[in-house]
């Protein structure tokens, strides 16, 4: 839950306000995160269960490496595409009904890869699951911003977050155990793995089809619980009402551009290179002896496990200090390093040390995931809805880039140490630029309450040639302190902006030219 102590916050509500405040977002763990959670972890495993399948699968139809990379990959090509316009969608249809449909048809698609006999029918499928899955992230961070403010949701995210890493520690041995089946029914190892966690993703699906639209539709709440939710987010940027402003304004602000091609594109290189190729390459580091593919399956849920827990640290930490792009780059550089040594442990046979190096390398690049998806949503502001899904549909592409990258040099070499070298310089480019670009360089260009992307283009007297400053604003305090300053003389007390953007309560009916 929420820290109380986050900085700037007291100042908004009063010591009462605060009581009711932390009692009411000890109720929205439950009734709220709990199954944002769950949902976050049948989409990882849904996602990334391919990896696990791999070491049988891999054989079963005939992959070579390059064609299992490319398959991983395809996946981000149909996903990076429909980001932007399933969060359109959502605006429309509401947050839980539509992250219910997806997750529904997405659990479907993902029993299917049970019934694969070939290349061909393998890359359609990893297509179509890309195409169901695309709009489940952003939606669920945008749907969080309406429960949480800024200064309140590192740790909701820092716990969402932490999920998707505990479904790849937990992953490992449930996939172990599944593919231990091979041969009962008549069935493979791997087609027991994608029918179960399928049919788990419908049944999740299932339950958000019950979830509350807002904070007014949260059962259990008192009127103290909810004011106290409705203060906390009274002064903060919220989503605009209509999905085509959101979309300009997103579109035309900077800093999203910045955030999605300049830092998570090459993050997401690393991240999805190493979760889809991690117990391949687990298993090149085994004795021959040992070299088992159930025991490398179950040797992936260590760094896993290690980087939950280093999740769920790092991201009270950051809440309670109310910083977030020194724990980024940090804990970037520290994988960007441990990355780069691991081909020189494997070249002199040390598989302890290489193992240690690799585990190392993945809290450093996961570790912070949570903060990362607080500082992306830090740097918009009433385009959020939607600029998170332009963030993350760029971001993406790397997603595509990393597997098919390292199925290609490992295909062509024969060693993984090419493709973790790419992987750590990848890596390095986004925490470079992450301890460039600050948020209060990027409050300059997002949409204040009440703004429209014309209003911006209007008032605007920024200076874009301006550099983003390293670690001296790092902090969201200046950044909050100005936008504060600003909403409060333009728009004083007034709630502007419905902030059910994906609740499909669209207050504001009016359309700018060529929206509808």
């Amino acid at each position: 839950m929420a820290d109380s102590s986050s900085p700037g916050h007291t100042k908004q509500l009063s010591e009462q306000q605060m009581v009711a405040l932390q009692s009411a977002e000890r109720k929205l763990f439950w009734r709220v995160l709990v199954l944002n959670m769950a949902l976050m972890f049948v989409n990882y495993i849904d996602r990334t269960n391919l990896s696990f399948a791999s070491v049988q699968l891999n054989r079963d139809i005939g992959l070579d490496k390059a064609t299992y990379g490319l398959g991983a990959g395809l996946f981000f090509a149909t996903y990076a595409g429909m980001q932007v316009p399933a969060n359109m969608a959502m605006t429309k249809i509401g947050g839980p009904i539509w992250l219910g449909t997806i997750a529904l048809c997405w659990g479907i698609t993902a029993a299917c890869f049970a019934a694969i006999r070939d290349i061909p029918e393998f890359l359609a499928l990893r297509c179509l699951l890309g195409f169901f899955e695309a709009g489940a992230l952003p939606g669920m961070w945008s749907y969080l911003t309406h429960f949480y403010s800024k200064q309140r949701i590192t740790i909701p995210l820092g716990y969402l977050m932490g999920s998707l890493i505990v479904s790849q520690a937990l992953g490992a041995p449930l996939a172990a155990g599944l593919m231990a089946l091979d041969g009962h029914g008549g069935l493979r190892g791997w087609q027991w793995l994608f029918m179960v966690e399928g049919i788990l993703a419908c049944l999740v699906a299932v339950c958000w089809f019950f979830m509350p639209r807002d904070i007014d539709s949260v059962k259990g709440l008192t009127d103290a619980e909810r004011e106290a939710l409705h203060a906390s987010l009274a002064h903060h940027s919220k989503p605009v009402s209509s999905a085509c402003k959101a979309l300009q304004g997103a579109v035309k602000n900077p800093a999203v551009w910045v955030g999605g091609l300049a830092i998570k594109f090459f993050r997401d290189i690393g991240f999805y290179g190493l979760m889809y190729w991690l117990p391949l390459v687990i298993q090149s580091m085994l004795p021959s002896h040992t070299n088992s593919s159930l025991f490398a399956i179950l040797l992936t849920a260590v760094p896993f496990l290690c980087t939950a827990v280093a999740q769920f640290f790092t991201s009270a930490h950051s809440q309670r200090t109310n910083e977030r792009r020194f724990h980024l780059t940090t804990f970037w550089a520290i994988g960007v390093v441990c990355l780069a040594l691991l081909p020189i442990a494997q070249m002199h046979n040390s598989p302890a040390g290489s193992f240690v190096l690799l585990t190392l390398g993945v809290i450093g690049v996961f570790g912070v995931e949570g903060i990362s998806v607080s500082y992306y949503l830090a740097l918009m502001g009433g385009e959020k809805g939607l600029g998170i899904a332009v963030i993350n549909g760029l971001g993406a592409l790397g997603g595509f880039v990393g597997p098919y990258v390292i199925g290609a040099l490992t295909q062509t070499t024969g060693q993984y140490y090419a493709a973790m070298w790419m992987l750590a310089g990848c890596v390095m480019v986004a925490a470079i630029n992450a301890a460039l670009v600050s948020e209060e360089w990027a409050a300059k260009f997002s949409l204040k309450p009440g703004e429209t992307p014309a209003m911006r283009r209007a008032s605007s007297t920024r200076t874009h040639s301006q550099l983003p400053s390293m670690f001296g604003d790092a902090t969201m305090a200046a950044a909050m302190v100005a936008y504060m300053e600003q909403s409060e003389s333009s728009t004083g007390d007034a709630d502007v902006g419905g902030h059910d953007i994906e609740q499909g309560k669209d207050k504001d009916t009016r359309t700018e030219p060529g929206c509808k």
